[in-house]
């Protein structure tokens, strides 16, 4: 039972509302109250596309994001360090903590860092992160590398989602990354590297630990970038952040699940992580399609981002517009 957790859960998963006016410029006298778009700015700390900021676009994030992100950041350090000392529990129930506790507290930190999906020089924050991990990996740190693996992954599909112009590129990319990722782990490259080289494929790929094992779930990068281009798209094409990110998230549970009971050397992550995507979205999208147009294609007023800092809650409005935006 534990060799078989060893050996199977190593498995690769690689893989509208018409526009309104603009806001009037905020008041700056003393003693007068921020106006709307100043209290979104207020709440959500980030700059989304097209709002008006009298200092430019801003990237950070608000004390509840961070302190959201040091809580979640110790809890995973702790977790990572002592790992191997835990409970050893049955196969399906390490699989339940992989699948329900661990996978959804490290793509969190995805969720939680959307703020800087259109910051400017993601590209070499994402080459830097690359090249941190190669160290890391190669002085024996892998936790500490498993992390910056899914930083670099994360800056490059914030990155590559800039230069889709419109929804209907994410949805191309939906349809086809499934076949692709399903031909590389069953006939191509990606079989070989798991059966033939697999410290090439633990080297390219996100560890899960196993509580009380010295063993993990893992998946391949390219999981993680498109985990992190679909999640970045529910913000720039205004879908749903929290559903799309809970779907998805589930769907590499469910892919680890069936790899261990098909007792399969590996499974294709790729396409449940589509399907989770599409299936959040499909009315919206649907809509889009139907219309012929994007969503949005124009300048529009709507109440804030759902799952970012709750701004929608306070009936406030962000000014939002989809553009292409320059090389970063």
């Amino acid at each position: 039972m534990v060799g078989r957790v060893a050996s199977v859960l190593n498995a690769s998963f690689p893989g509208e509302s018409p526009g309104s006016p603009d806001p009037p410029p905020p008041v700056r006298g003393r003693g007068r109250a921020p106006s709307a778009p100043g209290r979104v700015a207020s709440v959500l700390n980030a700059s989304f596309p097209g709002a008006p900021s009298p200092h430019g676009p801003s990237t950070g994030f608000g004390r509840r994001r961070l302190l959201a992100l040091a809580g979640v950041g110790s809890a995973l350090a702790a977790y990572y360090l002592f790992s191997e000392s835990l409970w050893d529990v049955s196969l399906w129930w390490e699989i339940a903590f992989l699948a329900l506790c661990l996978m959804p507290v490290v793509f969190a930190l995805v969720y939680l860092v959307l703020p800087v999906w259109r910051a400017r020089g993601l590209l070499l924050v994402g080459l830097a992160f690359v090249a941190l991990a190669a160290v890391l990996e190669t002085g024996g740190l892998e936790g500490l590398a498993n992390f910056a693996k899914l930083a670099a992954m994360t800056a490059l599909g914030f990155w590559f989602l800039s230069y889709f112009e419109t929804v209907r590129w994410v949805i191309l990319v939906a349809a086809i990354i499934p076949i692709v990722d399903a031909y590389s782990v069953w006939r191509g490259p990606t079989r070989h590297i798991v059966t033939e080289q697999r410290e090439i494929f633990t080297t390219l790929s996100f560890a899960f630990p196993v509580p009380g094992e010295h063993a993990s779930a893992n998946l391949g990068v390219p999981d993680l970038l498109f985990f992190a281009v679909f999640l970045a798209a529910t913000v720039r094409f205004r879908l749903r952040p929290p559903l799309t990110w809970l779907l998805m998230t589930l769907s590499f549970g469910t892919t680890m699940a069936l790899a261990v009971w098909l007792e399969a050397v590996g499974l294709p992550a790729l396409p449940g992580l589509s399907i989770a995507f599409l299936v959040a979205n499909a009315d919206l999208l649907w809509r889009a399609l139907q219309r012929g147009t994007d969503i949005p294609n124009e300048p529009v007023a709507q109440k804030g981002m759902p799952g970012m800092e709750g701004a929608d809650r306070e009936g406030n409005l962000e000014e939002m517009r989809v553009t292409r935006y320059p090389e970063r």
